[in-house]
């Protein structure tokens, strides 16, 4: 992983394990706001996380502008979102 650049910025990482976000925010040692599917909300302990994250949720399939105006606000605010740009977990490169 390259250096997270201090201030505003979007790290889009490849996503290979449910560890990611976790390993990302390691890596960043800065504190990260993730896009992420709305379905983990559905669980308590996932939402937990999930909140505990910093996690916008997303409903995929959805053209939803609201998670990208929240996203834009979060970023004019000077905070990192991160994004998992395959939408899931898989294995190798995009």
């Amino acid at each position: 992983m390259g250096r997270v650049p201090p201030g505003p910025c979007v790290v889009a990482a490849n996503h290979e394990s449910l560890l990611d976000p976790l390993l990302l925010a390691l890596a960043a040692d800065q504190p990260l706001h993730y896009l992420a599917k709305e379905e983990l909300w559905r669980t308590r302990a996932g939402a937990w996380l999930a909140d505990a994250y910093g996690a916008i949720p997303v409903a995929r399939g959805r053209g939803d502008r609201a998670v990208l105006e929240r996203a834009t606000a979060l970023l004019a605010a000077g905070e990192t979102v991160g994004i998992f740009p395959e939408g899931a977990v898989r294995d190798g490169v995009w």
